[in-house]
């Protein structure tokens, strides 16, 4: 009876005994291959960034740390057009910034989180919009302030984009310009368009340098 029972308690064992499942692992991806495509994100970045510089008349860093997205969002949609905010390391940033002529001073801005304006022709009206979301921040007690920036080869401060601020905006050098040549303005207005601004706001300098 001993013998009959135990093999009876041994078969009810093995048949309620659950199946094991053999779970296949996924395949683990190389850290050549992780690195890899790393890098090539970033060449790519890099790339992107130096075309917008050899677009760019101005380019200035501000502090973002405190940005929301729909802070972002909201004040990209501010911008003007042909001025545009990006985001990105500064390690990227400064070696953009070493590879297109021009550029170098902004690699004593590239530290803390900066967000960047690429500015093509609306220099002041493209400060407006930052000004104003300055203002909004301050009312929840955060401070954000410009980095610094670059223009014509030059390192940009504080004190420099407060004078750039006070240019005038595209509209009013376009009239500037029509009343020192005693053309109309639609015809300046087309012929700003085919000269870069760099050379129109010059010849605002020049202008004033002489009178």
């Amino acid at each position: 009876m001993t013998t009959s029972s135990s093999r009876r308690s041994q078969f009810q064992g093995a048949r309620l005994a659950a199946p094991q499942r053999v779970c296949a692992r996924p395949a683990a991806v190389s850290p050549k291959v992780v690195g890899a495509l790393t890098r090539e994100r970033k060449e790519e970045t890099v790339t992107k960034l130096k075309s917008k510089l050899e677009n760019s008349t101005v380019v200035l860093g501000l502090s973002y740390n405190q940005f929301t997205v729909k802070t972002i969002s909201q004040f990209r949609r501010d911008l003007p057009e042909g001025t545009e905010l990006v985001v990105c390391k500064n390690t990227l940033m400064n070696r953009a910034a070493s590879e297109v002529e021009g550029w170098s001073a902004l690699s004593e801005h590239c530290k803390g989180p900066n967000a960047w304006l690429f500015i093509g022709e609306d220099i002041p009206g493209s400060i407006k919009p930052y000004r104003k979301l300055q203002k909004s921040l301050k009312k929840g007690g955060i401070e954000t302030e410009f980095s610094g920036g670059c223009l014509e080869g030059q390192s940009l401060h504080l004190a420099d984009i407060d004078k750039l601020e006070k240019l005038p905006t595209k509209l009013e050098l376009i009239a500037k310009i029509a009343s020192m040549i005693n053309q109309p303005v639609r015809k300046v207005a087309v012929g700003v368009r085919q000269v870069p601004s760099k050379i129109a706001y010059g010849v605002k300098a020049v202008s004033e340098k002489e009178a």
